[in-house]
């Protein structure tokens, strides 16, 4: 979450779906905020701010107390579910947030009790307020994820559970009641429920889960130029384990990224760096692999790379109410597949939750590359990551603040007249100056024109 989305939510004062509290040691007082906002539309609990927004700051580690914060409230807030505990730097004092999903396994329980969030206040769920929950979790239908899967204890992948197991111990954001015991290690991930293995472990811990999940093969497609119908380079599907699919797949990207050699601002000399922030195709791929239908067997992910761009398809929807738009800003945290996202989470491979999509934003302008879009259609979203561009002199070509804000409110398509971008964009430079900003986005192709003189609009291809 960006600075300025935290100060606005803190300006805005405590209410549904945000909650002060002045430590991160009342972890009775954070629990019950976090069990309540799980049970109602999600929220963040801020942690070293006194009630009226000010922040005091956290005393101590703040990363230590964060991550002690996170088990704890782990390890007492059932059914097992994902939200994410980050550290913030705010006037040089640090505070903790915790960042809370609407749950989708509702009621959950802190300590034994079932909270509700009631305006800016958490308060017990009465007898008839409880019914109202377990009955409208009664109404909503199975998610793909926990349907019972058709797999016995010898389809799993044993190599690959305790691969986990070793990495989630690493990571220490995730505890385990039994490590050396497979069936408890999945039933901590909530995958193995009532003896019966769901449709996540499968995906998940099976050794070959495309012979009941066809759907679930990722293909990998490099081109040698910029369009689809290029000669490929490379053109090869990818399937297993989904943790272990990913880690390959990154492997596969990283290792076709081309380095640059450019000079920086500031700096003197050349620096070679990968034309791509990795970290956040990282953060693309993991959204592709949580947030996708899975229930679709026409579905899948696609990651296409072109000299230009990398393109990541997935077979999912945007959830309603969240626009392509929003996912370049603070959003909703909203989870498609928590089961699998829990995988992910616990073994360090997702950001916070809902700000994935924003570190995506921040590394493509710290490149000094295009910002990246992302199309919502029926066939699924796409998210593309453009590759940061340099002069043959090896200067980076990167758009200007006023641009870049132009660009990250524009969607293939809009469309806008020279006026408006100098009105909404170009106040504080003259007409000269917004004139080039636009004919400088044009030269790099971002932008097209169209018409002339006084009919003259800038189109996002």
């Amino acid at each position: 979450m960006s600075m300025d989305a935290i100060r606005k939510r803190l300006s805005a004062g405590e209410n549904i779906s945000t909650e002060f509290v002045s430590n991160v040691s009342p972890t009775a007082t954070i629990g019950k905020a976090v069990c309540a906002f799980l049970n109602s539309e999600g929220g963040q609990v801020y942690c070293g701010v006194d009630d009226w927004g000010q922040i005091l700051g956290i005393k101590g580690n703040a990363e230590a107390l964060a991550q002690r914060l996170e088990r704890d409230l782990k390890d007492r807030i059932s059914p097992t579910t994902l939200f994410s505990v980050g550290v913030a730097t705010m006037d040089g004092k640090s505070i903790v947030i915790v960042e809370v999903p609407q749950g989708l396994d509702r009621p959950y329980v802190f300590e034994g009790a079932v909270y509700l969030r009631q305006g800016a206040k958490t308060l017990t769920a009465d007898a008839a307020a409880l019914k109202a929950l377990v009955r409208k979790q009664a109404d909503a239908p199975v998610r793909w994820e926990r349907r019972i899967a058709s797999i016995s204890a010898d389809d799993l992948d044993k190599d690959e559970i305790r691969t986990t197991v070793r990495k989630v111990e690493e990571k220490g954001r995730f505890t385990l009641t039994d490590r050396d015991d497979d069936l408890a290690v999945l039933s901590d991930f909530s995958v193995y429920v009532n003896g019966t293995f769901t449709h996540a472990c499968d995906v998940l811990f099976s050794q070959r889960p495309t012979l009941r999940h066809p759907q679930c093969r990722v293909q990998f497609i490099q081109f040698s130029g910029e369009k689809s119908d290029d000669v490929y380079k490379d053109n090869r599907p990818f399937e297993g384990p989904l943790v272990r699919v990913y880690n390959e797949l990154i492997s596969a990207i990283r290792s076709a990224i081309p380095v640059q050699s450019v000079f920086l601002r500031g700096e003197s000399r050349r620096v070679d760096r990968l034309a791509y922030d990795i970290a956040a195709i990282g953060e693309g791929l993991v959204n592709a692999f949580v947030h996708r239908d899975y229930s679709a067997h026409s579905g899948g992910i696609r990651v296409q790379m072109f000299d230009n761009r990398i393109e990541i398809w997935n077979s999912g929807r945007l959830p309603d109410g969240l626009s392509p738009v929003d996912l370049r800003r603070d959003h909703a945290s909203i989870l498609v597949n928590p089961d699998i996202a829990n995988v992910f989470a616990a073994l360090d491979l997702m950001e916070r939750i809902g700000r994935g999509t924003e570190k995506i934003v921040t590394a493509s302008k710290s490149l000094g590359a295009r910002p990246p879009l992302w199309r919502d259609e029926p066939s699924g979203v796409t998210l593309t990551i453009f590759r940061a561009l340099q002069t043959e002199l090896g200067e980076v070509i990167e758009p200007n603040e006023r641009q870049n804000r132009l660009l990250l409110d524009l969607q293939p398509g809009d469309s806008f007249t020279p006026k408006e971008y100098r009105d909404r964009y170009a106040a504080d430079v003259g007409p000269r100056q917004a004139r080039r900003d636009l004919e400088e986005l044009e030269v790099l192709k971002w932008l097209v024109r169209e018409g002339a003189t006084k009919s003259t609009r800038y189109r996002l291809p």
